[in-house]
């Protein structure tokens, strides 16, 4: 709280980010792919289960 904006991002949020990132863009390829296909229920369910999975983790490295 002392530290506000300034406060410094640990090594270990921004490895997260940097995974969660590169995951949730691999899954949206996939999921442009399957709407090609015209499967935009799997698309849908693809991009939902990937950002749970991703908020899951960042629970667990939140500690909530």
């Amino acid at each position: 709280n002392k530290l506000k904006v300034e406060a410094p991002i640990p090594q270990e949020w921004l490895n997260f980010e940097k995974g969660s990132m590169a995951e949730y863009s691999k899954a949206k390829a996939e999921a442009q792919k399957l709407i090609k296909a015209n499967k935009r229920s799997e698309a849908v369910s693809l991009i939902n289960s990937t950002a749970e999975k991703i908020w899951k983790s960042a629970e667990k490295l939140l500690n909530i």
